[in-house]
């Protein structure tokens, strides 16, 4: 049984790393077919026979996902109006990233910082 990704470029995503992913997914799992897109219009074509999609999905992409089955979500904190209705409303599963990332870290850090220095 085949699997079908679709791989969004978020914004501000650089797409090496997709494509690096793109490449160690298709090494780890045998029967998965992967799009890589990078814009909204190749998003919306590709996203009808894909059974999960990664990346920025909004609601114009996600209502043409026919068989979407799972959207992850690249953020641990996703921004306001990323769940829209057709999401919630939907038997989608969504997960989104979890660990630690530099960006986010040194963020957390520098507030941290602030604060104590205010005493």
């Amino acid at each position: 049984m085949s699997f079908k990704l679709l791989l969004y470029a978020p914004d501000g995503h650089p797409e090496h790393n997709l494509h690096k992913w793109r490449d160690q997914l298709e090494m780890e799992i045998p029967d998965i077919e992967i799009d890589l897109v990078t814009s909204e219009g190749e998003a919306i074509e590709a996203i009808g026979s894909a059974d999960a999609a990664f990346g920025n999905i909004s609601a114009e992409i996600f209502v043409r996902g026919e068989r979407l089955r799972w959207v992850a979500c690249p953020q641990a904190g996703p921004p306001s109006g990323w769940y829209h209705d057709d999401l919630v409303n939907s038997d989608v599963v969504v997960t989104n990233t979890r660990e630690i990332y530099n960006d986010h870290i040194s963020t957390h850090i520098l507030a941290f910082v602030l604060a104590f220095a205010r005493g």
